[in-house]
């Protein structure tokens, strides 16, 4: 899968700034488009987390 760094760069900093409860002045400045990764599952797939983020699921049903 050939994706630009431009396109995940466009998907991690919305996920950020989600988190962060400051998302809607992004939104204003750079509205999304379709061409936007817009789904986390695909994002860990692009960045090859799929490992950590089992790891990550299996310790905090440990927890």
């Amino acid at each position: 899968m050939c994706v630009r760094v431009e396109k995940v760069a466009a998907s991690l900093v919305p996920e950020f700034l989600s988190r962060k409860k400051t998302i809607a002045c992004m939104d204003e400045e750079h509205p999304r488009i379709d061409a936007n990764i817009n789904n986390r599952s695909d994002l860990r797939q692009i960045l090859h987390l799929d490992g950590l983020s089992k790891k990550n699921k299996v310790i905090q049903l440990a927890s």
